[in-house]
């Protein structure tokens, strides 16, 4: 009996300390979303949609890493600094992928105007890169 209530407090626990590392990872994503639309509408104004979005991720990627390692997974110290590296930059590299595929299909082929195209984007990317940050980054 003791060791049931034991084990649901402990999934309370762990629930808790997803949902909070949801939450940073929101917070953090809405920082990185809002440097990356800044740059992309920015840059969108003189080079094409696609070679902005490029970069615009690279600014995100910039703020990204180091935020989402500290705040989102709350990871100090350099143990395995470079494999989070790796990981982070092969994970955003899949997400630009993603993302020159959502934005070609949503203004090239459904003609939507670039702004609701990047709010589409940001949604779809943002589950891609939690899961990814989570079960393969920083585990």
């Amino acid at each position: 009996m003791l060791n049931l209530a034991f084990r649901k407090v402990r999934a309370i626990a762990e629930k808790h300390t997803e949902i909070r590392r949801i939450a940073h990872f929101g917070w953090v994503g809405a920082l990185c979303t809002a440097v990356s639309a800044v740059v992309f509408l920015l840059a969108s104004r003189w080079i094409h949609y696609q070679a902005a979005n490029v970069v615009a991720w690279a600014c995100g990627v910039a703020v990204g890493f180091t935020l989402n390692r500290r705040i989102t997974f709350q990871i100090r110290g350099g143990a395995g600094v470079l494999r989070q590296i790796g990981m982070f930059l092969l994970g955003s590299g899949c997400q630009l992928l993603v993302s020159a595929l959502c934005y070609w299909w949503l203004v090239e082929q459904m003609h939507l105007p670039l702004h609701l195209a990047l709010l589409i984007n940001i949604a779809v990317t943002s589950v891609v890169t939690y899961s990814w940050m989570r079960v393969v980054v920083f585990r």
